[in-house]
């Protein structure tokens, strides 16, 4: 019996977020440097670039799953070798046949019709990875359905090495954009080894299309979330690049790469919560609303980091070609913390629930918010704009979604707000603060922020950092442990 069926689930959930978020901190830490060298290497159009052929890759991906996954791992018992062979032929035939024609079209029949630039060309090469990503589906879905995220964290960190080491590699060699979409099949072939390698499923593969459509009525509905908020981003991202250039949305996607730990957390939240959710019983609301409100105090300091040493982070590590970066990234910061918090606790919620109707009608309904305001705001304020469109576009799937649960992660709002301020204040008083724009000036807006968002959290959100506390020390190793939390 493993560690994880052993513990409690609210232990067993919690250390699977644990271990997903301190997985990306590491990981972040070890391709800082490769970061840096990237920006320096390839332009903003390069990033832009990428961002448009990547929101694609990830649309085909989740649309040829049919979201069969999340139907898996829904189920009441374990997948059998059959439904295994079944599904993980179903993935791969959808997925190479979405490369198929995605490479026809990009390199011949455009080509042929008169059409050429760059982007045609990264957008094929991105598409390599998704029947790899088909095949490593089904293992996945089993190390989730268990919560045995730690495995979880070891595939996706052989992925973001990879993606790092060919990205890298490739802006060396001079590749431009094709260094990143060369590293996402990259990514997935090692994904696909390193899951291979932990996990075995059932060997084989089939075209049994009456264990899909079994499994389609939840997993219909379920990929049909998926691919609108994938749709939304990839709408949003084609938007921003038609009415701003390719140089705009690589501003956004170098505040989106800043962004990752609360993409992290937001990811870690609804993945664990999904399936740990799906195994209680009535305390469903009250499991998520405590999740939303840890999460919440959690981001609250990284962001608010963030965005009180923005100006200067970029223009000493990056440079001044990327200085735009810095208004994405503090018109969207309040988005962001909503969407590492409130959202995916609430869908998390309502798919635990099989009712993701009110999750699908409020990405629909942030879609659109999101579009109208980027068509407002981003011509006149550029990549301002972008965040403002982000922001808004958080703050409605938010509110739609709290009309369609439970009371009690209504009453978590007040918590989700408190946190939101605390940041914001925090981080304010780091920005304005009168330090200069260099090595120096960015130690002390870090000493700032950090100051005055410990001295408010201790004083406003004791109890909830206090629960992050006791829910955190379980996963720490005997020996630190003692000497953390020595008196």
């Amino acid at each position: 019996m493993t560690d994880e069926s052993r513990a409690p689930l609210a232990v067993t959930a919690a250390r699977g977020v644990g271990i997903l978020v301190s997985r990306t901190l590491l990981l972040q830490l070890l391709t800082a440097g490769v970061t840096l060298v990237l920006a320096r290497l390839l332009s903003p159009a390069d990033y832009g670039l990428f961002a448009l052929a990547a929101a694609i890759q990830a649309v085909a991906q989740v649309t040829s799953g049919a979201g069969l996954s999340a139907a898996l791992i829904r189920q009441d018992d374990d997948p059998s070798q059959h439904q295994q062979r079944a599904v993980s032929g179903f993935l791969f035939a959808t997925g190479l046949a979405f490369f198929a024609l995605t490479a026809a079209i990009a390199l011949a029949g455009l080509p042929a019709a008169g059409v050429h630039g760059d982007a045609l060309g990264v957008i094929a090469v991105t598409a390599i990875a998704v029947p790899l990503y088909a095949l490593r589906a089904v293992p996945m879905v089993l190390l989730e359905r268990h919560l045995r995220f730690g495995r979880v964290a070891i595939v996706e960190t052989a992925e973001t090495l990879a993606f790092n080491a060919f990205a890298l590699a490739g802006a060396l060699a001079g590749l431009g954009a094709y260094s990143l979409a060369g590293g996402v099949p990259a990514a997935a072939a090692a994904g696909l080894l390193t899951v291979r390698t932990l996990h075995r499923p059932g060997a084989g593969l089939s075209l049994d299309l009456g264990v899909v459509r079994a499994l389609a009525h939840f997993g219909l509905r379920a990929s049909a979330l998926q691919v609108l908020v994938l749709a939304r981003g990839l709408g949003f991202v084609t938007l921003v690049t038609a009415i701003a250039g390719t140089s705009v949305t690589g501003f956004y996607a170098m505040a989106t790469r800043l962004f990752a730990f609360p993409a992290a957390l937001a990811s870690a939240v609804q993945r664990v919560s999904f399936p740990a959710l799906s195994r209680s019983a009535g305390d469903r609301p009250q499991r998520a609303a405590r999740a939303a409100t840890l999460s919440a105090a959690l981001a609250s300091l990284p962001l608010a980091l963030l965005a009180g040493v923005s100006h200067t982070l970029v223009e000493v590590l990056l440079g001044d070609r990327w200085l735009e970066t810095v208004d994405v990234v503090l018109t969207s910061s309040p988005g962001v913390l909503l969407g590492a918090s409130a959202i995916p606790a609430m869908v998390g919620l309502a798919l635990s629930q099989g009712r993701p109707g009110g999750p699908i009608a409020a990405v629909v309904g942030s879609a659109i918010v999101m579009g109208a305001v980027g068509l407002a705001a981003v011509p006149g304020l550029g990549a301002a704009g972008v965040g403002i469109a982000t922001t808004a576009s958080a703050a409605v799937n938010t509110a739609m979604l709290t009309v369609h649960t439970e009371r009690e992660m209504r009453v978590a709002a007040a918590p989700v707000v408190r946190a939101l301020a605390i940041g914001a204040l925090a981080a304010a008083l780091g920005y304005l603060a009168p330090l200069p724009e260099d090595w120096l000036g960015l130690i002390g807006r870090l000493g700032l922020v950090t100051a005055v968002w410990s001295g408010l959290g201790l004083w406003l959100m004791r109890t909830d950092l206090r629960a992050a506390l006791r829910i955190a020390r379980p996963m720490v190793p005997p020996r630190l442990r003692s000497l953390a939390w020595r008196p």
